[in-house]
């Protein structure tokens, strides 16, 4: 099989005849033994090569929902490409232009039909024009109209460019199929033809099936390629007949005409001229794309004002340091305890309901090789850190304010430093989860399973450590911020209670001699 520039190369077959496969394997995305070459312009098509130069469009990608077309084509450019904005301009105006997206560019992702998302998710692959576009069940489940227009662009960048294209299709309507230059039938995992759509008929006919005159070339010639299940008898005989048929063009592969390129193994591949951005210039766009969306999602925000009431409502409910009751140390200890532990829980919440909307595009562009994961997680990192002192800072200044009636600078700082430590224990926690976990409902699961251990076992408030009944569990709680923080903050706001007890003992006693 070859394809050559300006063509568009159709694999055809029924469900589970190969074609996913295929094109699998030559976009390496899955690795294994394989017979043959694959060559691009004469010279092995490796993985790294496959990156560099071509791309494989997976139609199942999930984008960001609250930007614009406009606005998602700009940063994935940025991230893509090493050139002005000028020039990033033009190229996505000339993308949405040929693919009829002008009249949409200002509207929401996530508000798109899925005819225009799709043209969309073919217009971010085109960003780095790249030579080879692989695509799998472009125009599976859209309407006769819109599956005409996406595969009309497909063929006018193609042509106009000069590029190649690799689609695969269970069975392409006749309108479709004359936009094809050449085109491969598979029957499970076999070749039955493979060559120009102008000389399949020819080929076929030939062999005695000649395709009526009214009939869809493509329909026809793929129920040669069909097994009828009906009865035992005709799914011996169709098959039979399948495999004669492979087996003739196995034999006769030779002198199937194929069309000759001009292009020489010399000829360099003129594709992705702008080059690579640097990795400071994308951690810069990161941080801005991260930034414009964090800041305008409503969930963003509301998942930071879960610390301050939880935090005022433990005050508001809890007891007051300074109090004399006999049971204020043991009451303290679990105040301060559930302190740490909410503050841990409403980290992990917090950043799966903010992340969640960043983790499917991160993966995408990982895969893409566009940057690394940690960039992403350091992005988001630095948004939402702004936010998390802010939430930090007021809720320790309530919580002092209500247990102890006094506020005191140094205090607020150090109860604000040892939650927002444990606060960012719990956030890097989650994120790492999040490279392993893709589902933020499971990162959900398993980040609050953590915090629940780790708060039962290392606080030493529920289990002391004594109590363990092997040392193995000893050494461990060493790791958890709960270890540090209960005992610091235990001994600074009693330390704190203490003196403000004293402070209203002397003033009552000076009153008294008065």
């Amino acid at each position: 099989m070859s394809v050559f520039e300006f063509h568009m190369e159709k694999f055809m077959g029924v469900l589970g005849c190969g074609k996913t496969t295929l094109l699998n394997i030559l976009s390496h995305r899955i690795e294994g033994r394989i017979g043959g070459d694959i060559l691009l312009n004469g010279q092995p098509l490796n993985k790294k090569r496959f990156n560099d130069l071509c791309e494989f469009v997976d139609m199942e990608v999930r984008l960001m929902p609250h930007l614009t077309i406009q606005e998602l084509l700009i940063y994935h450019a940025r991230l893509s490409l090493n050139c002005k904005q000028e020039a990033i301009g033009h190229r996505t105006a000339a993308l949405m232009q040929q693919f009829d997206l002008v009249t949409l560019k200002h509207e929401k992702v996530g508000q798109l039909h899925e005819s225009a998302l799709r043209r969309l998710i073919l217009v971010l692959h085109l960003v780095r024009d790249p030579v080879l576009i692989v695509i799998d069940e472009p125009v599976r489940d859209l309407d006769s109209l819109s599956a005409y227009q996406f595969m009309t662009s497909l063929q006018n960048h193609v042509r106009k460019h000069a590029r190649m294209a690799i689609v695969s299709m269970r069975c392409p309507r006749s309108d479709i199929y004359q936009l094809l230059n050449q085109i491969t039938l598979l029957f499970y995992g076999e070749v039955m033809y493979s060559g120009t759509t102008k000389q399949m008929p020819h080929y076929f006919s030939q062999l005695g099936y000649r395709c009526p005159i009214h009939e869809n070339p493509a329909v026809y010639y793929l129920s040669l390629a069909t097994v009828d299940r009906e009865t035992p008898e005709s799914y011996a005989e169709s098959r039979t007949n399948a495999m004669k048929l492979v087996d003739h063009f196995r034999k006769n592969l030779e002198n199937c005409e194929f069309p000759v390129s001009n292009t020489t193994n010399e000829a360099p591949i003129l594709s992705c001229y702008f080059g690579a951005p640097t990795n400071t210039r994308r951690l810069g766009t990161l941080i801005n794309r991260n930034g414009f969306l964090l800041f305008n999602s409503m969930a963003f925000f509301l998942s930071h004002l879960m610390l301050p009431f939880v935090i005022l409502f433990v005050a508001i409910f809890g007891v007051n340091f300074t109090s004399t009751g006999l049971h204020i140390p043991q009451s303290a200890a679990g105040m301060i305890f559930l302190l740490i532990f909410m503050t841990g829980l409403i980290a992990v919440t917090s950043t799966c309901i903010s992340f969640m909307e960043l983790s499917p595009t991160m993966f995408w562009e990982v895969a893409q090789g566009l940057y690394n994961a940690s960039y992403m997680l350091l992005a988001y990192l630095l948004i939402s850190s702004i936010f998390d002192i802010v939430s930090i800072l007021m809720s320790s200044a309530a919580f002092i304010w209500l247990t102890t009636f006094d506020l005191q600078l140094d205090i607020v700082l150090k109860l604000a430093l040892v939650l927002f430590c444990t606060h960012m224990f719990y956030k890097l926690i989650t994120l790492s989860i999040f490279v392993f976990i893709g589902d933020s409902y499971h990162v959900a699961i398993v980040g609050t399973l953590l915090c629940c251990i780790s708060a039962t076992v290392c606080s030493s408030f529920i289990k002391s450590y004594s109590s363990f009944l092997s040392i193995n569990l000893y050494y461990p709680t060493y790791l958890s911020i709960e270890r540090y923080a209960n005992v610091i903050l235990l001994a600074e706001l009693m330390n704190f209670a203490d003196g403000i007890m004293e402070a209203n003992t002397f003033i009552q006693i000076s009153y008294h001699h008065l």
